[in-house]
């Protein structure tokens, strides 16, 4: 089945929701913050698929905040959901590797009474944030856990394509699904294992058998032995041993995803409609038992290989109707752009998930855009990329575009982008401060004149905290520089100045505010150089 087939099958089942969905917040932690490595990897790199990062650490995390906003659309939570992430050298060789893990932090289980949230099962373990969504409350909190403790874990190859680590490929860092053939969507891999934090795993020892600590978890309450017809929970421990390495007949009997499968399976399902969950005959830890089967078609997004065929960032199969399975509430009403309906939902049975790529595509390029009119642009060709590949219909194309017109564009830029409009200053209205030439970091400016009595003024756009220092050299004559925050200097007010004799000067800031800094040049001089580092 091709996608656009696809496309169409869902959007037509998908008709009929009315509701507004209200998202979870997934909030990703950068354990890689001053390591250099990972999301602080400093390596300069070129924007790519819809990813505005200059670096490899920025596009790396402008990925996971995609990511976490695809799932938070999709998923309803009352409760933060917190992720710490890092990248580390995972196993790997020339030609194959693991390229994340990831998993729930925490368990939490109930015994039936009046302390049980309603729609949770008595003795059976959650995922944390799962439990949270479902109990109404950060259940970490509850049993005395910091309240900043992550709900999931997570942890991503950082020696991918390197040599003798999968080597001649690299992580894709765009947004837009057009991954190249020597690359693997990092987008696709971040979705895959969030999924398993979120609620896709089980917490047996397949080694031996046993569940933890002799209680069922909630996804392997829907998981049985269609050759045997026994519930994985109602197993012996030994059965469950042979249960796990049942190739074929290992199955996921929950109503949703079996309702959901004729959707989107051409094969991958037994004769009951149950969809097939990996279970090779040797036992491969981490793989078996909490995936679906390599034997799915369409591949799906959580098979326990990468396919080249996925496109998470608008189709995520079956995954949302395991949710639905183990008790996850899954946002079905129509996507918001702040307080503007888009007319299109964020998920639909099937998996089509159009909707949560609208925000999570309009925060990405808002956050990535340098000024109001390229963000306007951005998120309108977006809409008719959508639209031409058949993820929206028509009707949701003209709908979606009415909560992109100029006024909106504004509002969603001012929340989630720099807040700069683009467009010139207008002195009458605004502040529009005094009119300089700018500098870019460490590019010198050469060949300066100046007269007696005349003055130039520069202007240079810096960060907090990292030194910055101004400087002028060369040629010949006497400078002097004046330098001010936010405002024009003088010789008589400004925040700092250099006025040796001749063109020699420094000023240099240790801990910078960020901001505007005017940069004043005096005198009489030829053949100056300027420059500002920072």
């Amino acid at each position: 089945m091709s996608r656009n087939i696809l496309f169409a099958a869902l959007l037509a089942a998908g008709f009929g929701y009315a509701g507004i969905a209200d998202a979870a917040d997934i909030n990703v932690i950068n354990l890689d913050a001053g390591t250099g490595q990972g999301l602080d990897d400093p390596t300069p790199a070129t924007p790519v698929g819809g990813n505005a990062g200059t670096t490899k650490g920025e596009q790396a995390k402008i990925v996971f905040q995609f990511a976490a906003d695809l799932w938070g659309s999709v998923l309803e939570s009352n409760v933060e959901i917190l992720n710490t992430v890092t990248f580390q050298p995972l196993p790997c060789d020339a030609t194959s590797g693991v390229l994340g893990s990831s998993g729930t932090n925490y368990i939490f289980a109930f015994e039936d009474g009046p302390d049980l949230p309603p729609g949770m099962l008595p003795l059976t373990w959650y995922h944390s944030a799962l439990g949270d969504a479902i109990a109404d409350t950060d259940l970490g909190v509850v049993n005395d856990l910091p309240p900043d403790t992550p709900d999931i874990i997570s942890q991503f190859n950082g020696k991918l394509g390197e040599p003798g680590c999968l080597t001649g490929n690299g992580w894709y860092y765009g947004l837009d699904g057009n991954t190249p053939s020597n690359r693997i969507s990092l987008l696709d891999v971040i979705m895959h294992e969030m999924a398993h934090g979120l609620g896709f795993s089980g917490f047996n020892s397949l080694a031996s058998g046993a569940m933890n600590q002799g209680i069922p978890d909630i996804y392997s309450t829907y998981v049985a032995d269609n050759s045997t017809g026994k519930n994985w929970i109602d197993m012996t421990d030994a059965e469950r041993v042979v249960a796990a390495k049942n190739n074929g007949h290992l199955v996921f009997f929950g109503q949703n995803v079996k309702d959901e499968a004729p959707l989107v399976l051409t094969s991958g399902t037994d004769d009951d409609g149950n969809v097939k969950l990996y279970a090779p005959t040797a036992l491969a830890q981490g793989s078996s038992f909490s995936h679906y089967d390599t034997s799915l078609t369409m591949n799906a997004l959580m098979e326990p290989f990468i396919n080249d065929s996925l496109s998470a960032d608008v189709l995520v199969d079956l995954t949302p109707a395991l949710f639905r399975d183990v008790g996850w509430t899954v946002n079905d009403g129509n996507q918001m752009l702040l307080d503007c309906d888009t007319g299109v939902p964020s998920s639909v049975i099937g998996g089509l998930i159009a909707g949560a790529n609208i925000y999570a595509s309009a925060k990405a390029f808002a956050g990535g855009a340098e000024n109001l009119l390229v963000y306007r642009d951005q998120i309108r060709d977006h809409a008719d990329v959508l639209a031409d590949g058949e993820v929206i219909t028509p009707d949701q194309h003209t709908s979606l575009l009415a909560c992109l017109t100029d006024e909106t564009t504004e509002a969603q830029f001012e929340e989630w982008g720099n807040g700069d409009t683009g467009e010139p200053c207008d002195p009458e209205t605004e502040d529009c401060g005094p009119t300089a030439i700018e500098l870019t970091n460490k590019v010198p400016v050469t060949g300066l004149s100046g007269t007696a009595g005349s003055e130039a003024l520069y202007s240079f756009e810096a960060e907090a905290g990292s030194v910055l220092s101004i400087m002028t050299y060369g040629g010949t004559g006497d400078v002097s520089v004046y330098v001010s925050l936010g405002e024009e200097p003088t010789p008589e007010s400004n925040d700092s100045w250099s006025s040796r004799a001749g063109n020699s000067e420094t000023v240099r800031f240790t801990a910078p505010e960020a901001g505007t800094y005017y940069i004043k040049l005096t005198g009489t001089y030829g053949g100056l150089t300027l420059v500002a580092r920072q």
